[in-house]
């Protein structure tokens, strides 16, 4: 019983080792084994050129080796080739090798010495695409936003024209790059001819930050065999960022300001504008080349702006951002002008009057002064001009009266510039305006309340006029022996002096001692008289003489600033006794003066 339990160990061990030397065999690893041989022309006897690409493929694992036809200089050896591929004996191997217009392929098995194939090129090559990637290159660095083109040449090689043939687009990194509206992933670009090419484009926009790859591949209807693998090309690290600058605009103050301080500072707001494709990680507000102030919440394209207390003096400012792009891109804006004075006071020159005026009789006459108004804190800074004309018996200050105070509170600008402005101020003068010396002032206030002054004298002349109304005594029809009723005579000063009034008569010529000459006979001149009181008897009259004689108790005075009638006006009285013997109309002449009082 034992004996039989011991035979049959021995032949279990024995098939376990068969076993394991089997599996050893069955999964021996592949081993380099030589191809050799020779390429031919399509007369399968005559060797091709050296340089000839051939490509040899184990289609049991898959290797593949390309070698190329590498012959010494004779004949016999045209075409040879040799190459070492891994396999096992009895490997199925094909073996294809082409030139640029045709192919050949032979097919063969491993052996376990060198392993002898020769190829004979003759069939006619399928099209095939080979594509040259024209833009971008490689390493490109783009701007964010950015349009730009991916620019294929598309050529056909091979042995025939290419039939139905389509180009592709894909990126390596989604959302880095993309197509603009419009562009398809996969264009049909039609039928090429053998050598010829065509030109597919594509426009592509720059989207996120990131770095992209970008493959263009190619494909006709035609195509079968692929020997070059052309078709398909790269372009490595193409790179999208936010390259550019922030761009600012400031808004204001706008260039070459100029303000005044109340109390040698004043409060800024620069306001400015900023936009990039990024976001904007701080701007700056620098000052004559110095940073004085930062801000880190800004929003672009939105006004923003940055407040300072400066006092006077003259500044340069400008703004400077950076984006919080990978690139932290800087930009500065232009840069300003900015000027702080100080309030000054509007300075007056230039005042010019009539120096001499001469008054117009019983009415107004316009009298005009002009003045230069400069502000050197700009001429908008003037609030306002006016002006004052007054006697040497008043001051600028004092109320108007017509006979030596007068005011204008809106002098008329003229024409202006930065810092300076022309005003003409109108005064209208009565004719009793006080004769004598007179002074023009002007003044202009700015914004503050600050003042400015300056004076011009001007002479007003003496002005004598008097006015007689009526300038005809109608004593009416009289019969001799009769006197008349009492005519009043009005005398007026129409002047700026006071005067007194003297009057003489004559009938046919001066001192003929007659009043009046009739058409029959004549009135002598004691039978005119007058009197500066009404109701007088005609004996109680004074008598008219022809020689100049001064009325008593009658000076007209220069007129006050009144709009009735004054003191300025005064009445005389006027009687004629008709002598007996007279017939027809009576004339005669009186001549009233003015004299200095």
């Amino acid at each position: 019983m034992s004996s039989d339990k011991q035979k049959m160990t021995v032949i279990a061990i024995i098939y376990i080792i068969f076993l394991f030397s089997m599996l050893e065999l069955a999964f021996a690893p592949p081993l380099p084994h030589n191809v050799e041989g020779r390429v031919f022309h399509s007369d399968g006897t005559t060797g091709i050129a050296n340089g000839i690409p051939i490509k040899i493929n184990n289609t049991l694992t898959g290797d593949i080796m390309l070698t190329y036809t590498d012959a010494p200089p004779i004949p016999s050896l045209a075409g040879a080739y040799s190459a070492t591929i891994n396999g096992s004996e009895s490997d199925t191997i094909i073996v294809t090798a082409w030139n640029s217009t045709h192919y050949g392929i032979n097919t063969s098995t491993l052996l376990a010495t060198t392993t002898n194939v020769n190829v004979v090129i003759n069939t006619t090559r399928p099209s095939e695409a080979n594509i040259t990637i024209i833009n971008p290159l490689n390493n490109t660095l783009t701007n964010i936003t950015s349009l730009f083109n991916v620019t294929a040449n598309i050529t056909i090689i091979g042995g025939q024209d290419g039939v139905n043939c389509n180009a592709t687009i894909n990126f390596s990194s989604n959302g880095v790059l993309l197509l603009t509206s419009g562009e398809v992933q996969r264009k049909s670009i039609g039928d090429i001819s053998l050598g010829s090419s065509n030109i597919s484009v594509w426009t592509v926009s720059a989207n996120k930050s990131g770095t992209t790859n970008i493959t263009l591949s190619s494909i006709c209807a035609s195509d079968a065999e692929n020997f070059e693998h052309a078709n398909i090309k790269t372009v490595y690290n193409i790179t999208v960022q936010d390259i550019s600058s922030p761009i600012i605009y400031l808004e204001s103050p706008i260039n070459n300001s100029i303000f005044t301080a109340v109390y040698n500072s004043m409060i800024i707001a620069f306001v400015y504008n900023v936009s990039d494709e990024s976001d904007i990680a701080n701007c700056s507000l620098i000052l004559n080349n110095r940073i004085n102030m930062s801000n880190y919440t800004v929003q672009k394209n939105l006004r923003q702006n940055i407040t300072q207390n400066l006092s006077t003096g003259n500044y340069t400012w400008n703004i400077n951002c950076t984006d919080n792009s990978t690139a932290y891109n800087s930009g500065a804006s232009t840069v300003f002008n900015l000027t702080i004075l100080p309030n000054i006071a509007p300075a007056v020159s230039n005042i010019a009057v009539e120096t001499m005026i001469e008054l117009n009789s019983g009415t107004t006459k316009i009298i005009t002064c002009n003045a230069t108004v400069m502000d050197e804190n700009n001429v908008s800074d003037i609030a306002t001009v006016n002006a004052t004309l007054y006697s040497s018996v008043s001051f600028s200050g004092d109320s108007d009266d017509n006979n030596y105070h007068y005011t204008n509170f809106s002098c008329a600008i003229k024409d202006t510039d930065n810092y300076q402005a022309n005003y003409t101020c109108s005064f209208t003068l009565q004719y009793y305006a006080n004769n004598g010396t007179w002074a023009c002032n002007i003044t202009s206030a700015d914004s503050l309340n600050a003042t400015g002054s300056g004076n011009a004298t001007a002479i007003v002349n003496e002005l004598m006029s008097l006015e007689v109304s009526p300038t005809v005594i109608n004593f009416t029809d009289l019969e001799p022996g009769n006197v008349s009723a009492e005519v009043n005579m009005t005398l007026t000063n129409l002047g700026n002096i006071p005067f007194n009034i003297t009057v003489e008569g004559y009938g046919r010529t001066p001192q003929d001692n007659l009043s009046m000459v009739c058409v029959n006979g004549n009135i002598t001149i004691s039978s005119e008289r007058y009197y500066i009181v009404s109701g007088l008897g005609f004996n109680e009259m004074t008598n008219l003489t022809d020689y100049p004689v001064q009325i008593a108790n009658l000076t007209l005075p220069q007129r006050t600033n009144e709009d009735d009638i004054g003191s300025d006006r005064n009445q005389s009285y006027w009687r004629l006794e008709v002598p007996f013997g007279l017939q027809g109309k009576c004339n005669g002449t009186i001549i009233i003066k003015a004299v200095v009082a």
